[in-house]
């Protein structure tokens, strides 16, 4: 018989929407067996970065039974003003290519993908030039539909990506990188960096939003937007 309790406080809870959230209250909250309705619990999340589209459907279900707050503002520990800006436009549909987000946002838009992975090494070679960037607190990220890091499907960036500096992020090298490390922005999520190179494809759907929402809020003090155009 699972433990159970008085009161429930469930942080990232958008990440065990799938499992049914209802589910998991009914479990554990004590006194009931209709935790959803009758139980005391505080559930923090965030629907951008839910995993699947139907996870909206569990807030609606939430909003039937439980009093429902949203923040106004992104309060997050980490990142200059311009880049808390951005997430913060993106996250409320605000989002204006053509807006300023000052010294700490470059946003750029390629046609061409090798145009991007030459912009990225010349950036880098720059910054590592003048001692600003570390190979521990710089990382690359890409959204998933445009590279796939096991190859397993086809993806624009998977073999443009080989040569130096470049380095495919692992959990066995992470900690100790010898170069610029590279990984998608999924499997980043959680993680944080103080110069992050950020590549997207054109911003047309909420995935698309998702992935650079996730993407730039891991920057702690610079990124660098790169925008491939269909």
């Amino acid at each position: 018989m699972a433990s159970r309790y008085d009161y429930i406080i469930v942080d990232e809870a958008q990440d065990i929407f799938h499992l049914g959230i209802d589910q998991v209250l009914d479990t554990m909250i004590a006194g009931t067996s209709n935790g959803l309705t009758e139980g005391n619990y505080w559930l923090l999340y965030d629907t951008l970065q839910a995993y699947r589209e139907a996870d909206t459907d569990i807030v609606d279900l939430l909003k039937m039974y439980a009093a429902h707050f949203r923040l106004k503002n992104r309060f997050r520990a980490a990142g200059t003003p311009g880049i808390l800006k951005l997430v913060t436009d993106i996250d409320t549909g605000n989002f204006q290519q053509e807006n300023s987000y000052g010294p700490s946002v470059e946003m750029n838009v390629f046609s061409n993908p090798d145009d991007i992975v030459k912009h990225i090494r010349h950036t880098w070679n720059e910054q590592q030039r003048k001692n600003n960037y570390s190979p521990e607190q710089t990382v690359a990220l890409f959204a998933s539909h445009v590279l796939d890091p096991r190859k397993e499907k086809d993806r624009v960036f998977n073999n443009r990506l080989d040569d130096a500096p470049f380095e495919l992020m692992t959990k066995d090298n992470m900690l100790n990188p010898k170069g610029l490390q590279y990984t998608t922005i999924l499997r980043f999520k959680g993680l944080e960096r103080n110069a992050v190179f950020l590549v997207i494809k054109s911003l047309k759907d909420d995935k698309e939003m998702y992935q650079f929402f996730m993407g730039a809020s891991r920057a702690r003090a610079q990124l660098h937007v790169c925008i491939l155009k269909d």
